[in-house]
């Protein structure tokens, strides 16, 4: 273990950058590391010191990225495939290219801000994925009650599995968005030098 002796001789940078990650120290150093940086007197306003449930909600967004990108992947796709289809539908159907167009630049738009990290597009997958959850929990619940109606048809039964996988899916991305969105959060106020106390 390190002594207070060789706290005292770490460089300003090395305090401050303890200081700001307290949580991965025991609380002996820290109040050592707390005296020098009085004696010092170091600034430390500008620095935000993250708790640990914030590194574990970081360490969880972090792996949720992955399965987030791989989402936003699929709908980077879909846009571009709207995007192509409405370039070479029929002149005939004009409004049906504008929605296609439309439909797929928002989609486009919405997946490089969600690869990007933009809060707006985060907080819009939340919300997005939300009320897809919302919509398929009443799905599960009307595929649910026409088993009962139904007794053994096979096609109910997978009908109502689809429903709650479904709304599995939904809620775990809502989840990884939110997770997401929280990170960004931190992220900016650590940049701000919101300090915690």
């Amino acid at each position: 273990m390190i002594s207070q002796t060789e706290v005292n001789a770490k460089t300003d940078g090395e305090l401050l950058e303890i200081w700001a990650n307290q949580s991965d120290y025991v609380a002996e150093m820290v109040t050592w590391v707390k005296g020098e940086i009085e004696r010092r007197k170091l600034d430390t306003r500008g620095i935000y010191v993250f708790t640990v449930e914030e590194k574990e909600e970081a360490a969880e967004a972090s792996s949720s990225r992955a399965i987030v990108n791989l989402a936003t992947f699929g709908q980077l796709g879909l846009g571009l495939l709207l995007v192509f289809t409405a370039g070479f539908s029929s002149s005939e159907q004009v409004e049906a290219r504008m929605i296609s167009l439309a439909a797929g630049a928002l989609l486009i738009v919405y997946a490089v801000g969600v690869w990007r990290g933009n809060r707006w597009a985060l907080t819009s997958g939340v919300i997005v994925y939300t009320l897809i959850t919302a919509v398929n929990m009443l799905f599960t619940v009307l595929a649910g009650l026409a088993i009962f109606g139904s007794g053994k048809d096979a096609q109910t039964w997978l009908y109502f599995l689809w429903a709650v996988a479904s709304t599995g899916a939904s809620t775990g991305l809502a989840l990884m968005f939110n997770a997401l969105r929280k990170r960004g959060r931190m992220q900016e106020l650590g940049k701000r030098g919101v300090v915690s106390s």
